[in-house]
């Protein structure tokens, strides 16, 4: 039987079995090695389809008609238009038509009182 004094030494292991044991613990440098070449190799592929990419889309804008330019700058618009709405309607002040109109009496009543009602009509 062992005392309390003597440290007891684990048994032998390969370092396959070692990870499994402890996933924290750090690879060997072989391995740390392989992963990195792995990387470098997957970052490498993603650069050439992003390259390649950017080069069809190049070509493809040479033909691109001034009515597909219109037609995206729209789209952007849109996208843009409908972003800044939900934006408000999620800090409770909507766009909706009766929310403009109550703005716009409220707007009317506004420069009545303040402005005189005749400086409205010129």
């Amino acid at each position: 039987m062992m005392d309390a004094t003597t440290p007891s030494t684990p048994p032998p292991q390969d370092k396959g079995s070692d990870l499994v044991k402890n996933p924290l613990a750090l690879p060997s440098p072989e391995i740390l090695a392989e992963i990195a070449r792995r990387q470098d190799a997957r970052a490498e592929e993603i650069q050439a389809a992003r390259l390649a990419r950017r080069q069809s889309k190049k070509g493809e804008s040479a033909s691109v008609t001034e009515d597909q330019s219109r037609s995206d700058a729209a789209v952007i618009i849109q996208r843009n238009y409908r972003g800044h709405r939900t934006r408000r309607a999620m800090e409770g002040r909507s766009l909706d038509p009766s929310v403009r109109w109550i703005e716009a009496l409220r707007d009317g009543e506004f420069s009545i009182v303040y402005r005189g009602p005749f400086e409205t009509l010129g």
